[in-house]
């Protein structure tokens, strides 16, 4: 399994929608380790020191194996006790990702589970639908639109706001 990680110090190239196409030899790729990466991106774009928080701590997390479920995944995080944790240890939960997929008729949906500070788990799952078999051409965006509304993600109940007071 692909151990890529985020670095802060790059810029989130998925801010806006992103499409991914079938490889240039005509054939469609499973794309799943790629896609997983650019949805974790997306949950956590942003100038908000919580995500900030978050990103550092996917940094360093170990991935355990993907469990699919036919209608989605899990994948749980093992984040080492050193890494920074959110003030409060809040146990959240977000998610405004969405995904159009070959293969589904109405996309998916993403949640970042947050247990007492902590990156845990990130669950990707359909409306109803079996997961595809493979994941080749996809389009991520935000549920509000082109750009993110990080106001939406401060009102979440939990949401670490001692991060914002002076």
């Amino acid at each position: 399994m692909s151990s890529t990680v985020l670095s802060t110090s790059v810029p989130f190239l998925f801010a806006d929608a992103e499409r991914r196409k079938p490889e240039g030899n005509g054939k469609m790729a499973d794309n799943m380790e790629q896609f997983v990466q650019q949805v974790l991106q997306m949950l956590l774009a942003g100038d908000d020191p919580a995500l900030a928080i978050l990103r550092s701590q996917l940094e360093v997390a170990k991935r355990r194996p993907r469990e699919n479920t036919g209608v989605g995944f899990f994948i749980h995080f093992d984040v080492p006790q050193e890494a920074p944790r959110l003030p409060g240890n809040p146990s959240i939960k977000f998610g405004d990702v969405i995904a159009e997929m070959e293969g589904l008729q109405h996309g998916a949906g993403f949640v970042l589970f947050i247990d007492n500070g902590v990156l845990a788990m990130l669950e990707g799952y359909t409306y109803d639908e079996p997961w595809p078999e493979k994941v080749s051409t996809y389009e991520l965006k935000y549920m509000c639109g082109k750009t993110r509304d990080l106001t939406v993600l401060r009102q979440i109940p939990g949401w670490p706001s001692q991060l914002y007071q002076s």
